[in-house]
């Protein structure tokens, strides 16, 4: 079973980059890190679609401003809460969202299981370092990854 694990995010951005910077502290400590691939996105756009199509499952971790989560704390959703919770704007030709990608692979009639951790960010300013109320989650966002992973692979070897 192939999962991946991207990492969404701009690290100049403050918070934005907390997706990025998850993936890269996994890929280095987590004890998954021989069995998932873990992968930095970035700003994400289209190069998630190439990304997913090869996957059995993924997780996707980025922070999303929203009002229900205290700033530096994390949920995890189902694609289809996603989709329901986070209206898609429409399609950028300059700029694709992860909303935009979801489209395309369903539109492509790839259909795999994609559950997202999201990070509330308490500062989106130009910064490099994430913010306190972040930071101090961060080793708790991690964790929940790694959950979620072996969750997935849980569900998978019981069909």
């Amino acid at each position: 079973m192939k999962i991946k694990v991207l990492g969404i995010g701009n690290i100049l951005r403050g918070d934005d980059g907390v997706g990025v910077y998850v993936v890269e502290h996994l890929r280095q400590h987590s004890r998954l890190r021989d069995t998932v691939e873990f992968v930095e996105i970035g700003m994400g756009g289209l190069d998630m679609v190439d990304v997913l199509k090869e996957a059995d499952a993924a997780v996707i971790v980025d922070a999303i401003h929203t009002h229900d989560i205290p700033p530096g704390e994390a949920r995890i959703f189902s694609e289809n809460e996603i989709r329901l919770k986070f209206d898609p704007k429409p399609v950028s030709l300059h700029y694709a969202s992860v909303a935009d990608s979801l489209l395309l692979l369903e539109a492509l009639g790839i259909r795999i299981p994609i559950h997202f951790v999201v990070v509330s960010p308490a500062k989106l300013d130009y910064q490099i370092e994430l913010s306190p109320q972040v930071q101090s989650n961060f080793k708790r966002i991690c964790e929940m990854v790694e959950e979620l992973v072996e969750k997935i692979r849980t569900q998978f070897a019981a069909i």
